[in-house]
């Protein structure tokens, strides 16, 4: 039973939150190493490196029965070779370098001054930019950014001597400075006018290639108002993390779509096909605008069979 309760873990846990805490997990023991006695400091180098691939093993692992049924499709439907091979892949790493292309090719075409072509759909339009702190945000990140190359080479000199390894991680510093750039700029550039679109069927979300999917009112049950951060909001209404899912450019939701118990609906998630939970929280300029028309449409549609 514990056992299963751990495979249920890693797999509720994000590829993403699973590298966060396998660099935390290298740093911690970083940290430690130099604080520990001599004879203990190659016990702790070894459990350093050891920890972070183990984390990540074990998701690995505990996905296995999925990474097999995607192999089974693609060799039932005739897939290239390739196919076979990404589908031993965790879905989200294709996802990420699929996503990584949109927003360099979104970067080009920002720089070139190319307009977003996009598929407008008739209805109310629920924006989330004209009062929310993307922009600002996209500007302090700019600042940082500029500041980060000269703020680095001065404090690098103060620690560092060794005039290779300065060169390499004043290199590696352009790099990460530079990346970071060109998805902030690709980013924005497809995110464009910023906002959802509701029609009397359905509710289109898009942000950008972050997120982008249609979902049919008669899955949602009900629209709620979020005034609290999200840990408190999940404690006091008993909401398990996997259950929620966050759908903003930047800012804190501060509405929450309640969608019925057995509404499956699937959207595309940073570029990975994704089967939204039972609550997803958007940020909304105007929420009560989605909640009024969610009011107004409900006796017209009914939850599909």
């Amino acid at each position: 039973m514990r056992q299963m309760h751990i495979v249920s873990l890693l797999r509720a846990t994000t590829w993403r939150e699973l590298a966060g805490l396998a660099i935390g997990a290298l740093l911690l023991a970083s940290i430690a190493k130099r604080l520990a006695p001599e004879a203990v400091k190659p016990l702790l180098h070894h459990a350093g490196l050891a920890l972070p691939l183990l984390l990540l093993m074990a998701k690995d692992i505990a996905h296995a029965p999925q990474a097999w049924q995607r192999l089974r499709s693609a060799h039932a439907a005739r897939a290239p070779w390739y196919a076979h091979l990404t589908a031993l892949l965790p879905p989200e790493l294709p996802g990420l370098f699929k996503l990584d292309r949109l927003l360099w090719l979104g970067c080009l075409r920002r720089v070139q001054g190319q307009p977003l072509a996009v598929t407008l759909h008739e209805g109310v339009v629920l924006t989330y930019l004209e009062r929310g702190a993307y922009n600002t945000a996209r500007a302090v990140v700019f600042v940082a950014l500029l500041l980060e190359l000269p703020t680095h080479a001065l404090l690098l000199h103060l620690f560092i001597k060794d005039p290779d390894a300065l060169l390499v991680i004043h290199v590696l510093g352009a790099i990460a400075v530079f990346y970071t750039l060109a998805w902030v700029i690709g980013d924005r550039w497809h995110i464009g006018a910023g906002h959802h679109v509701m029609t009397a069927e359905a509710l289109h979300l898009r942000v950008g290639v972050r997120v982008e999917g249609t979902l049919p009112l008669a899955a949602i049950a009900r629209v709620e108002p979020v005034d609290l951060l999200l840990p408190t909001w999940r404690h006091r209404h008993g909401v398990a993390r996997r259950d929620t899912l966050v759908v903003t450019p930047f800012d804190k939701p501060n509405c929450v779509l309640v969608l019925h118990k057995h509404a499956q609906v699937d959207i595309l998630l940073h570029q990975v096909t994704t089967r939204l939970p039972q609550y997803v929280f958007l940020y909304l300029d105007r929420p009560a605008l989605l909640a009024a028309h969610v009011d107004r449409m409900r006796p017209t549609v009914g939850m599909p069979c």
